[in-house]
């Protein structure tokens, strides 16, 4: 009885192996290779080539791997974008559900110009810079997100696709270096409007003029009292917008070599930092 309940398993495990997805897989950035993997529980194979963007320089990578159904809910082509600001990514992608049939390059996507939809994006984490959404890209993307130990949010223009896949999947498709969401993500329909922010004013400052009384001198004659009064009425002093404006330091190009004085508008804050941007975002070998 033993011995058949043993080769009872052995046979069900050789089935599920042989009926197991086949998909192709890179095995460098540059996918300039590729091995033949089982599929786990996924039952597409996916194809993309990608525009990755980092701090205005864009670079092409390749992305071979099994797709879940939330990457994949159907074969054919599909186009991913999500914009963060400082960085982004553009996927042409195609999803397939036969063994290694995603052995092709597809070609690279073409550049998408904006929609007119606005959402906003975070600058030193503050989540208030209007950001214009290109081609596809018709939600506001909004989550908290870790990598390594430092925490921080991630707003910006999406796919609807793209929103849908990141839900599940607990990372932004093709842009999993960026980091692991840790709230969200919530997407939501863009407008032509992006979400108001708050500005305060600086306080404005009104000063009285002093009241004078001067008395005349009493003398023996009796003479009248004479009083002056000053006019008391409560004059403010005029607002400039240019002279009182808070100035800061402007860089002139990409390397800051050189900068220039600007008189900012409604700004409060200078703000001066050091950016280590990564130009390629290193992809995972499969998404769960």
């Amino acid at each position: 009885m033993m011995k058949l309940s043993l080769s009872l398993i052995l046979l069900w495990a050789l089935a599920s192996t042989a009926g197991a997805l086949q998909c192709q897989t890179c095995t460098n950035q540059t996918c300039s290779s590729t091995v033949t993997v089982n599929c786990s529980s996924e039952t597409m194979c996916v194809t993309a080539t990608i525009l990755a963007t980092s701090s205005g320089t864009t670079a092409t990578q390749f992305y071979k791997a099994c797709a879940s159904s939330s990457l994949c809910p159907a074969t054919g082509n599909q186009t991913f974008s999500v914009n963060l600001g400082v960085q982004s990514v553009l996927a042409s992608a195609t999803c397939c559900n036969t063994d290694n049939c995603n052995s092709q390059n597809l070609p690279a996507p073409t550049p998408q110009s904006s929609n007119g939809l606005l959402c906003n994006t975070c600058v030193a984490s503050q989540c208030n810079t209007t950001l214009q959404c290109q081609g596809v890209e018709d939600q506001c993307f909004q989550s908290m997100m870790t990598n390594g130990t430092n925490s921080f949010p991630a707003y910006g223009c999406a796919s609807a696709n793209l929103c849908a896949a990141a839900s599940s999947l607990g990372s932004l498709p093709f842009m999993q270096m960026v980091g692991t969401i840790t709230s969200g993500p919530n997407c939501t329909s863009c407008t032509t409007t992006a979400a108001p922010t708050t500005t305060t004013a600086a306080p404005t400052t009104t000063k009285a003029a002093s009241t004078t009384t001067t008395a005349a001198p009493t003398t023996t004659t009796a003479a009248p009292t004479t009083t002056i009064v000053v006019d008391t009425r409560t004059t403010s002093a005029p607002t400039s917008t240019t002279a009182g404006a808070l100035q800061c330091q402007n860089c002139t190009d990409e390397t800051c070599s050189s900068t220039v004085t600007v008189n900012c508008s409604s700004e409060t804050m200078c703000v001066t930092a050091t950016i280590l941007g990564n130009l390629f975002f290193i992809l995972s070998d499969t998404f769960q």
